[in-house]
């Protein structure tokens, strides 16, 4: 995505809080600590937080909490409900319901595809 000036500088100033999502995906984290973080309103974060990343701060934690799964899904010896919580998600049903939603699999099929 083409960020233009004022897109590299809203991104610079996000990318905090975005190193804080990554390096705590097990860990519930509210909008308003992200916000916090980076010196700004909740509903000015979300503002350009979405207008830099195209989806809301939420959504883009479970992305990054799915692509952790997905690369803890090669060590076979973890179940899943164990991934599961290591990266976040409180509820193996709902893990696997975004899990398919956002790569068309379940994360069963997704590990069987990995053998």
């Amino acid at each position: 995505l083409p960020l233009g000036e004022a897109g590299s500088a809203q991104l610079c100033k996000l990318l905090p809080s975005v190193r804080y999502m990554e390096e705590n995906l097990q860990k519930s984290i509210r909008v308003g600590e992200l916000a916090e973080l980076v010196y700004l309103s909740e509903r000015q974060y979300s503002r350009i937080f979405k207008a830099v990343y195209g989806m809301s701060p939420a959504a883009y934690m479970i992305e990054l909490r799915l692509h952790a799964a997905c690369r803890m899904m090669e060590n076979q010896s973890l179940s899943l409900g164990a991934i599961a919580q290591a990266c976040g998600f409180s509820d193996s049903a709902f893990f696997s319901r975004q899990f398919k939603s956002r790569f068309g699999v379940t994360p069963n099929q997704y590990r069987s595809k990995l053998q």
